[in-house]
C-alpha cells in the first residue's frame, strides 16, 4: 500500500505513486510488495521540529526509515522528500516533479533493499548487514561521509536513481500523459 502526503493535486499524487509502484516494479514481486505501507511525505523542511533533521533534509533532500512491522507481518516504511526540490514554475508536471521523482527512486532502492531481506539494521545503530556482510560504523569516527558513499547499498541506490528516473519518462510518463490527454 502507497500513501502521499503532502500535495493536494490529484494529479500530482497519481504521478508519485505511480512512479514508486514503477520503481519498486523494477525489484519486487507484487505478492512481496502487498507486505508492505509505503508512506511518502513530501514536506517543507521548516516543518520538522528537530534542528538537526532540518539541516538533514536540507543537504540530502530526502531520506528513508525503516519502521519495523505491523502486526499482521507488513512491513512499514516512511518516505522523507523535501518539497523545495519541486520546480513549480515548469510546466509540464513530469518537469516540475524530476528532481523530487530521482530522489525518491533512490529511497525505492532502499526499500526494495529492505523489502528483499538485503539489508538489515543491528539495534545497536551502527552496525548494518547487506548482502550477507556486516557493516560496523563508530559514530566518533571523523570521516562518516566516506563511510556512507562508500557503502554498497548507498553504491547502488545512486546507480539506480537517474536510470529510474529516465526509464520511467520514456516507457511510462509519455503514454501516462497521452492517455490522459485523450480522456480529457
Amino acid at each position: 500500500m502507497l500513501i502521499v502526503q503532502g500535495l493536494e493535486l490529484c494529479d500530482d499524487v497519481r504521478l508519485i505513486k505511480k512512479y514508486a509502484n514503477f520503481c519498486l516494479s523494477k525489484f519486487v514481486k507484487n505478492s512481496i510488495l502487498r507486505k508492505s505501507i509505503i508512506t511518502i511525505k513530501i514536506i517543507n523542511r521548516d516543518e520538522l521540529s528537530c534542528k538537526e533533521e532540518r539541516k538533514e533534509l536540507k543537504e540530502s533532500s530526502a531520506w528513508m526509515t525503516y519502521d519495523g512491522t505491523t502486526d499482521d507481518g507488513k512491513k512499514l516504511f516512511t518516505v522523507i522528500l523535501d518539497k523545495i526540490v519541486i520546480n513549480n514554475r515548469a510546466k509540464k508536471l513530469l518537469t516540475r516533479y524530476k528532481n523530487l521523482l530521482k530522489y525518491m527512486g533512490h529511497e525505492m532502492v532502499h526499500i526494495k533493499q529492505y523489502l528483499l531481506n538485503e539489508m538489515f539494521d543491528y539495534k545497536d545503530g551502527e552496525t548494518v548487514r547487506f548482502a550477507g556482510q556486516r557493516y560496523h560504523y563508530n559514530s566518533e569516527k571523523k570521516d562518516l561521509d566516506w563511510d556512507y558513499w562508500e557503502s554498497p547499498w548507498e553504491r547502488e541506490a545512486y546507480s539506480y536513481q537517474e536510470a529510474l528516473y529516465y526509464m520511467f519518462d520514456r516507457e511510462y510518463a509519455r503514454n501516462w500523459v497521452t492517455k490522459e490527454k485523450k480522456q480529457a
